[in-house]
């Protein structure tokens, strides 16, 4: 497990922007991605919700850590019932923890947070992932403290 990843919320290329400049990262050399694939949520009704979701990413590796600026393009997610979702501002998103094949979400993390989403991507845009035939699982806690945690493990063809 490794925590290598500090993601942005964005819902227009203009706040992307915002937050690029804001990094010093604005002419950048930013990866991007499409990724889609079947989603899991917990709505805050306490209703787990199911479908099919769409985002897209921006990846940045300047400053010694991944930069990610996520916005969702359709379908549901376990950003949509945050107030500062609801009201169009950028937000943290999360902190990202790449895992290893096998490894598990710490028992504190399992104990302390709320499961809030788990996705399975099946497409995604960025050539290097299509050529490698990769897909990812997710597996995002809401903390009773600090930003949400994602888990991040790399499905190899």
């Amino acid at each position: 497990m490794k925590l290598d990843q500090i993601a942005y919320y964005a819902h227009t290329e203009a706040q992307s922007n915002e937050i690029k400049k804001a990094m010093g990262l604005l002419d950048a050399e930013w990866i991007e991605d499409t990724a889609q694939g079947s989603v899991g949520t917990m709505r805050w009704s306490g209703a787990w919700e199911e479908g099919y979701s769409k985002g897209h990413l921006r990846f940045n590796y300047d400053l010694g850590i991944e930069l990610e600026i996520l916005t969702y393009e359709s379908g549901i997610h376990w950003h949509m019932d945050k107030p500062e979702f609801m009201e169009r501002e950028t937000f943290l998103s999360h902190v990202g923890f790449h895992m290893d094949k096998g490894e598990e979400v710490p028992a504190h993390v399992k104990e302390a947070g709320k499961l809030v989403q788990v996705m399975d991507t099946d497409k995604h845009t960025n050539a290097y992932i299509v050529q490698k035939e990769r897909t990812y699982h997710y597996e995002i806690y809401s903390m009773p403290y600090g930003p949400d945690l994602k888990y991040i493990w790399r499905i190899e063809a």
